[in-house]
């Protein structure tokens, strides 16, 4: 029997094989075996980009705009850190947001057209307004738009431009960071003007302003400043037609009044991953990850921690068992929810519960404080009686129960969190 070779091997199954390896230093290291290896294996090593702005490693940018750079048309997703300098002047921090702002126009002026999926700007810091108009014009295959603040204003420029949405028709992913009125405004704008959207963030940035407004949250007479003005094209609320999405993000908003706003325009039931910070009472009946980035206290907080600032090894154990009751109490409890009056309701569908992000935000690295992640599982009493059981289990594992469960692969580099 003729066994076939890898070079004889489709180009798709090619991929499929090479997309099974993450750490870039593997990839690099394939690209370095046989031309045809590397045809392939390149593809997936420039897939996701980052760029760590204020290191020695910011003349790399030039090698990598460069002709001859064979991953240069594979690139999908770029990303710019600005990396913390506690110690350097108000000078020195102006001097890397200018740089950073350079790189960005570079990489835009010298990408190849209509390549990007998603360009992010992983800071607070203003991004320029001119540089988001020029992703947006050279760059018409983007699925995911990052709106944060800018450094003047957008919509007197979207105005002028009545084409302007035509050429962001795959969009599939919103990602909203109001810090103003114009930018509320903005996030307003593409909402109603993206028409095929499947993943919606909204992060309240109004905590990085020195005086937030007061009726920003819903309360319960009204609609919020940020819901109302997001949200404006479906008002009132009572008789809209409820957005459908797949996946949810809700950070720095307060839920308390959630069922009169976001459970009216967003159809909560169609929902399949859904991320917060603060709890809802309300069943989603096809939710199958949770994801509690700001680590539980449970009374250990400090404690966990030695007076080296290391993680203590016998505290973290017990306080692995204190989650592991909270993932059981969840898994629970989502069980007993109904989302009917009907018996006929179908059970939880939630299957993973992760607490804590991916370990690579500067907090996480500095503790060595990973993910811990529960799967839902199953054990047999004495008496050969089934029961419902929250496994610990590793994060590289968790895609084995639930395929889809990417959400956990984000960072907690722009979040608060900790203990």
């Amino acid at each position: 029997m003729a066994y076939l070779r890898f070079p004889d091997l489709s180009l798709d199954l090619k991929s499929l094989i090479i997309s099974y390896i993450d750490r870039p230093t593997d990839l690099k290291s394939l690209c370095l075996t046989s031309k045809d290896v590397r045809d392939v294996a390149v593809r997936e090593l420039y897939r996701n980009v980052s760029f760590d702005m204020g290191s020695h490693k910011d003349i790399h940018v030039s090698s990598f705009l460069a002709r001859d750079n064979p991953g240069l048309p594979y690139v999908r997703e770029i990303a710019i850190h600005l990396l913390g300098c506690q110690n350097s002047s108000s000078a020195e921090r102006d001097a890397q947001i200018r740089q950073a702002h350079f790189v960005a126009r570079l990489l835009l002026d010298h990408l190849p057209s209509d390549i990007l999926e998603a360009f992010r700007w992983q800071t607070w810091k203003p991004f320029s307004a001119k540089n988001f108009l020029l992703l947006c014009k050279r760059q018409k295959h983007l699925r995911c738009i990052e709106l944060g603040p800018t450094d003047e204003g957008l919509m007197p420029i979207i105005e002028q431009k009545p084409d302007f949405f035509k050429s962001l028709d795959q969009v599939l992913d919103l990602e909203l960071y109001p810090t103003n009125l114009d930018g509320l405004e903005v996030c307003q704008r593409f909402l109603h003007s993206v028409t095929r959207l499947d993943s919606l963030t909204i992060c309240s940035g109004f905590h990085t302003t020195m005086d937030p407004p007061s009726d920003l949250d819903d309360s319960s007479t009204q609609p919020g400043l940020l819901t109302r003005t997001i949200f404006s094209h479906m008002r009132p609320f009572e008789n809209c037609t409820p957005m459908t999405l797949k996946t949810l993000v809700l950070d720095k908003i307060n839920l308390r009044y959630v069922s009169s706003s976001y459970m009216k325009v967003i159809k909560m039931a169609a929902l399949e991953f859904i991320e917060i910070r603060k709890h809802s009472t309300r069943r989603v009946d096809h939710l199958r990850t949770l994801n509690i980035r700001r680590w539980p206290t449970l009374g250990y907080g400090s404690a966990l921690f030695d007076s080296d600032g290391d993680v203590n090894s016998g505290t973290l154990m017990i306080y692995e068992h204190l989650l592991q009751r909270m993932a059981q109490d969840i898994f629970d409890t989502a069980n007993k929810i109904p989302i009917s009056t009907s018996n006929l309701s179908p059970p939880s569908k939630l299957s993973v519960i992760a607490f804590g992000s991916n370990g690579q935000s500067a907090y996480e690295v500095d503790h060595k404080l990973t993910q811990i992640s529960f799967v839902r599982g199953k054990k047999l009493d004495p008496f050969g009686k089934a029961q419902m059981l929250a496994f610990q289990t590793k994060r590289e594992l968790v895609q084995f129960v639930e395929p889809e469960c990417d959400i956990l692969s984000y960072s907690m580099d722009n979040l608060d969190g900790g203990i």
